[in-house]
């Protein structure tokens, strides 16, 4: 594999392009690898900073004007608006509705009703409801993953 460095004054933040002649297992993992650099988050708990694997979250909420990241066992806030989250979170993170982000490879259960659906989490007590509009896209997603 070759590497090469350009660096160029005029861009405002760094940018890779990799080429490669077919996606290989190598180069798959090296673009994941980079994604999951270029998505760092930082948790907070009060005034202690949390590194935590996005792996790891169940989903993000805005609550009281504040963005909260729920695990199976915490709740930690993140300086990152829920658009802002969008834009930056791997695709595997959906919207289920105005105020939630859901981390899809944590998805347990998925009960439908009348306004939507119910999530449940593995090992958790937590719920996330998914209302009628956000249902198709995710119901399309999950089954996309599975196929």
């Amino acid at each position: 594999m070759k590497v090469k460095l350009e660096l160029d004054p005029s861009l405002t933040e760094p940018e890779i392009i990799i080429k490669a002649p077919q996606l290989t297992p190598e180069v798959n993992e090296l673009v994941q690898s980079l994604q999951l650099k270029s998505r760092q988050l930082i948790f907070y708990q009060g005034e202690t900073e949390y590194y935590l694997a996005l792996e790891k979250i169940l989903f993000f909420e805005v609550s009281a004007r504040r963005t909260w990241a729920h695990t199976s066992t915490q709740l930690h806030q993140v300086k990152a608006s829920l658009k802002e989250l969008e834009e930056r979170l791997p695709r595997d993170f959906q919207s289920c509705s105005k105020g939630v982000i859901l981390n899809t490879k944590q998805i347990y259960a998925l009960t439908k009703n009348l306004a939507g659906c119910e999530i449940k989490f593995a090992d958790s007590e937590k719920k996330v409801y998914v209302f009628r509009h956000y249902y198709q896209t995710l119901r399309d997603y999950l089954q996309e993953r599975i196929d």
